[in-house]
């Protein structure tokens, strides 16, 4: 799905992709990592939401930055 929304964008409005992931979500992590290498663009990830904020032993949430594309 993220990939068809890179195909249809208009890149004169998008220049980055973000989102949040908890670490243990290696399948996103994965599919975001590979999504930067194929548009040859750069990954940054930082913690976005420490797991302090959330009740319940939820795990970090980490921003993903792909970009710029």
């Amino acid at each position: 799905m993220v990939a068809r929304l890179i195909e249809l964008a208009s890149w004169d409005s998008i220049s980055y992709i973000e989102a949040t992931v908890t670490p243990s979500n290696i399948a996103s992590l994965n599919m975001f990592k590979k999504i930067a290498k194929l548009n040859k663009a750069e990954l940054k990830q930082h913690v976005y939401f420490p797991k302090t904020l959330f009740v319940g032993g939820h795990e970090e949430e980490i921003l993903l930055r792909i970009g710029p594309i």
